[in-house]
């Protein structure tokens, strides 16, 4: 299992992934509230800026190669609060690292590659000096939610919806 920076050529197998994983929120969601893309074209305009982002906002995405064969990806971004002037009012100044996505293919889960890529994310926050990674996870995701607890992320805030 190797780790390795996104590269053009794996776009489509990263769409691919990105509508497994995407699927897989629907079903983790205990809401309902978020609906499968309802046409394929829709997956490609995410994935576009999800790549967008990552360049933008000194991001990445990696992703992690069985056999040649991507089998998981994760994106992250950087947020730069020193310039929010709002932001340093209310909280310690910094960088925060963000996880925006992280999936693993079913076929190749609880073999630790989550967290082989959690651990590529977050070296790269540390070298561009965040003082935080962040993400968020659908209560419904028991073993993403495990994964990050034993990667030593802890709780601090939920966030609650209401259909109306």
């Amino acid at each position: 299992m190797k780790i390795i920076k996104y590269e053009l050529k794996y776009k489509s197998t990263l769409v691919q992934m990105f509508e497994d994983f995407h699927n897989d929120m629907v079903f983790c969601d205990p809401s309902g509230m978020v609906k499968p893309f309802s046409k394929k074209e829709h997956v490609f305009q995410y994935v576009d800026k999800m790549i967008n982002d990552s360049k933008n906002m000194n991001g990445f995405i990696f992703l992690a190669i069985a056999k040649n064969t991507p089998v998981g990806f994760v994106q992250g971004v950087i947020f730069d609060h020193k310039k929010d002037g709002i932001h340093k009012l209310v909280s310690k100044p910094g960088s925060q690292g963000w996880i925006g996505e992280l999936y693993v293919d079913s076929l190749f889960r609880n073999q630790s590659i989550g967290k082989l890529l959690f651990k590529k994310a977050k070296e790269h926050f540390v070298k561009n000096n965040c003082t935080a990674v962040c993400l968020n996870v659908f209560d419904g995701n028991k073993g993403a939610m495990r994964l990050y607890h034993e990667l030593g992320m802890i709780m601090i805030k939920h966030e609650m919806d209401l259909k109306l």
